[in-house]
């Protein structure tokens, strides 16, 4: 690495436009989630063929990839470029700013039918991907000591990985998903979380894209998640091909590249992307949602419901913010800051996403 590169690297605590990425990843996620059964011609076979087409569309799971790999990046960057390591403020901060917001989903959503709640149905909600995160920071005081050399881990969880697939060969029946592991999918998991690490530490070995070649790529990764859920929901009886358990990791591969290139033309912009500032609410997103799909259940499910959930769900994505995980985030960097001794900033007061915070 040269060393104006090196410079560049060290300078840099903010990505404009990791947060629209969060944002738009949080929407598909959102409307993935939202079953549609679309009225709009009188021929009910095309009816369903328009149906199951938009449905492929919104890959969910593999946007909650895309969270693990800019997760992973975030927090490995700052320590990467040299802040200092506390082990106590990096607790604070990373789980308090999870659990309060988190708590507040179970109030509303798994609370009121606790009664109807199996192992089952609590792994199927949105907590799923939440725990592995809180797993992957209990993990991360150990693995900051490999600073520089994040390989190694991310090389370890990948042979943990392809033994799970041998040994557990459950996950490979056919239309599994991801947490097909249960309790033990964050090591599942683990390998795309550590490429993100692997990226803050390699991310000048990228070059910058046109627009032209940025803008496929985009699509590209785009393309790969719809022909993986195609693979799954449709394509029954490839075994190994239909388990997003195993597709969904090898989706990772395309996307922490992707993501090194889109990282790498943030470093130009001087202000927020677009859609920045709606992205601070991605998480109050991800946890509202279906809260909002209890409000539609039942009926056409057309478009009209669909319009109505969205729109519902920008709304009670924005209440949630403002009242929940905004505080939070400020609560966490109010007490982690105290741990050191430090006085918070006015972007970490204000809760944005800082490449570490």
């Amino acid at each position: 690495m040269t060393a104006s590169q090196a410079d560049e690297r060290k300078a840099v605590n903010y990505y404009h436009g990791l947060d629209t990425i969060r944002l738009i990843c949080a929407a598909v996620v959102a409307i993935g989630h939202h079953y549609s059964n679309f009225q709009i011609f009188e021929s009910e076979r095309y009816n369903r063929l328009i149906s199951s087409g938009w449905d492929i569309l919104w890959n969910g799971p593999a946007a909650v990839i895309v969270f693990f790999i800019i997760s992973g990046f975030v927090i490995h960057a700052p320590y990467h470029q040299g802040k200092s390591f506390s082990t106590g403020e990096f607790y604070v901060k990373r789980s308090i700013r999870i659990v309060l917001p988190s708590i507040a989903f179970m109030i509303a959503f798994v609370f009121p039918d606790i009664g109807q709640i199996t192992e089952v149905s609590w792994k199927a909600t949105v907590l799923w991907s939440l725990i592995c995160e809180l797993i992957y920071y209990f993990l991360y005081p150990l693995l900051v000591r490999f600073n520089g050399r994040m390989h190694i881990p991310l090389a370890i969880s990948c042979v943990v990985t392809i033994l799970i697939y041998y040994v557990y060969a459950d996950v490979f029946v056919d239309n599994r998903n991801y947490r097909a592991l249960g309790y033990g999918t964050f090591l599942v998991g683990f390998p795309c979380w550590l490429a993100g690490c692997w990226l803050a530490e390699n991310l000048h070995r990228f070059g910058r894209l046109s627009a032209l070649w940025i803008n496929a790529t985009r699509v590209g990764i785009f393309a790969m998640a719809v022909v993986f859920k195609l693979a799954k929901t449709q394509l029954v009886g490839f075994g190994l091909f239909t388990s997003s358990a195993f597709i969904l990791n090898i989706f990772a591969i395309f996307a922490t590249f992707w993501l090194g290139f889109e990282l790498v033309r943030m470093l130009d912009r001087s202000g927020p992307a677009p859609f920045d500032r709606m992205g601070r609410a991605t998480f109050s997103l991800y946890l509202v949602h279906p809260v909002a799909m209890r409000l539609f259940e039942g009926g056409d499910h057309g478009v009209v419901s669909l319009l109505l959930y969205l729109v519902v769900t920008g709304v009670m994505t924005y209440v949630f913010f403002l009242l929940c995980e905004r505080p939070s985030h400020r609560l966490a960097h109010k007490l982690g800051n105290r741990l050191v001794g430090r006085a918070p900033t006015e972007r970490q007061t204000a809760g944005t996403a800082a490449a570490g915070d």
